[in-house]
């Protein structure tokens, strides 16, 4: 705990330091220039003796990881100024004439800009030898460190050798360093996080939904949060799955790239009207909308879910395998939405017993005949967004009351007037209106799964007493 303070504590001395060190390199420039007074003098050695301080501080609180990282070598170049001290002693001036030249190191104080790369890199002033061994960044860092500091001093002694007027020219040189040093790294501040984000962005849409990649990036500390709220739930499947492994011979390559094709058109619909894309499970899509992840109220989020699932079975019909789909959706008053899983690993998604019932109307779309279907809440919220046909009261495995459960149409059918005729008279117990009505439903549409469900138990002498549906 006392090093974690320590280091905090050092962190929050950078800034104040960096400001310093272009206090330094100023008064360097402005020395350079003939411009330098007494007053200026005295605070440039004291600045040289702040960051001796600095060094020191550093390397008995932070110790070996600190001693062998690339920040040692910036902050060590950054208190060598320090030597030029000496030649205020008469005795190491007269000796040691070539301490004034240490001076020259205080303009590589602008190496100090390097500590922001710290920001860009996430990377604390301490850490594990683990953490910091041979990183190939660490590794850079000081070499490139190196590298400058030889060059710019290489340079600094050619110039006093060869030029008629060595401060003017070197402070053209010291200038036009610390230009450029600054020019790179402004847009290094700009451009190293924005590629960072963009490449990790890319990456956690690949595992997580868009809405909630988006939202952990801004909120990153967030990222266990749950929330009680409303929201709608759809669940999507496939047609004749292992229909179509048995045409393809067992051909597995080909099979997965018509798969992808069709997870593919259903995903791209669900988006289109910005579900969360929960998971895949086979050859199975989970989308729900609600939570603080997303706009409007619990209406927009069960209409959005229904233009999905109708739009959903449109997506693939164009495709040679894979064209059809099932889709069960439900809404929810409080669906507990967010971060579930062990501490190992997390998914984003929802809970709730309607998560449930629109898992088992899902799997009911077949045994009904139809592409999709929405439990009661649902049509009730969404009533005047499509036409609805009202397939009957299912009984839903581990629900005590049966569900009326209805199927979302895009406009109304010539054929719904007679549908709705017979499902009045099947639940007045009139068998002979109902059949008249649903084999004029059949007659209509060719074919329709609902009517002739009715029809069979009519003909069987199967009709529940509740009149539920005979599945």
């Amino acid at each position: 705990m006392r090093a974690e303070r320590s280091e905090t504590w050092l962190d929050r001395t950078e800034i104040p330091l960096l400001l310093l060190a272009a206090v330094a390199v100023g008064l360097y420039l402005a020395e350079l220039l003939g411009l330098d007074s007494e007053m200026a003098t005295l605070l440039a050695r004291v600045l040289d003796v702040v960051f001796v301080l600095d060094l020191v501080v550093k390397s008995a609180l932070l110790r070996g990881p600190y001693l062998r990282s690339p920040w040692f070598l910036i902050d060590f170049i950054s208190a060598l100024p320090a030597l030029a001290l000496l030649q205020s002693i008469p005795s190491v001036a007269r000796s040691l004439r070539f301490v004034r030249a240490f001076r020259v190191f205080r303009i590589l104080r602008t190496l100090r800009v390097l500590r922001a790369l710290r920001v860009l890199r996430g990377v604390r002033l301490a850490e594990t030898d683990e953490e910091r061994r041979g990183t190939r960044f660490d590794l850079a860092l000081s070499l490139g460190v190196i590298t400058y500091t030889a060059l710019f001093l290489g340079l600094v002694q050619w110039v006093h050798a060869t030029s008629a007027e060595p401060a003017r020219a070197e402070f053209f040189l010291v200038l036009g360093s610390t230009l450029g040093m600054l020019l790179v790294l402004g847009l290094m501040r700009v451009h190293v996080p924005e590629v960072a984000e963009t490449q990790v962005r890319q990456l956690l849409n690949v595992a997580l939904p868009r809405q909630v990649a988006n939202h952990f990036l801004k909120h990153p500390e967030r990222y266990d949060e749950t929330h009680a709220m409303p929201a709608s739930v759809i669940f999507c499947d496939v047609r004749g799955f292992t229909a179509t492994v048995e045409e393809l011979h067992g051909d597995l390559e080909t099979l997965k790239s018509h798969l992808e094709n069709a997870i593919d058109a259903i995903v791209g619909a669900h988006m289109k009207h910005d579900l969360i894309v929960d998971k895949f499970i086979g050859d199975a899509v989970m989308s729900f909308r609600g939570g603080p992840l997303v706009s409007g109220d619990p209406v927009e989020h069960a209409r959005r879910c229904v233009q999905a699932a109708l739009d959903t079975v449109d997506s693939v019909k164009h495709l040679p395998y894979f064209c059809e789909v099932k889709v069960g959706g439900a809404t929810m008053e409080r669906g507990l939405i967010g971060t579930f899983g062990t501490s190992q690993r997390l998914s984003y998604t929802i809970l709730g017993d309607r998560v449930n019932l629109a898992a088992r109307l899902e799997s009911s779309c077949n045994k009904l005949g139809v592409n999709v279907l929405f439990c009661n809440r649902t049509r009730a919220m969404v009533a005047n967004e499509v036409t609805w046909r009202c397939v009957g009261l299912l009984r839903v495995r581990g629900k005590a009351d049966p569900e009326p459960v209805h199927e979302p149409l895009r406009g109304r059918a010539s054929w719904l007037d007679a549908w709705e005729t017979g499902r009045d008279a099947w639940m007045q117990g009139d068998a002979a209106a109902a059949t008249t009505a649903f084999e004029a439903v059949i007659a209509s549409r060719g074919s329709d799964g609902p009517s002739q469900i009715y029809l069979d138990a009519m003909a069987d002498g199967h009709v529940p007493a509740d009149r539920t549906l005979p599945v």
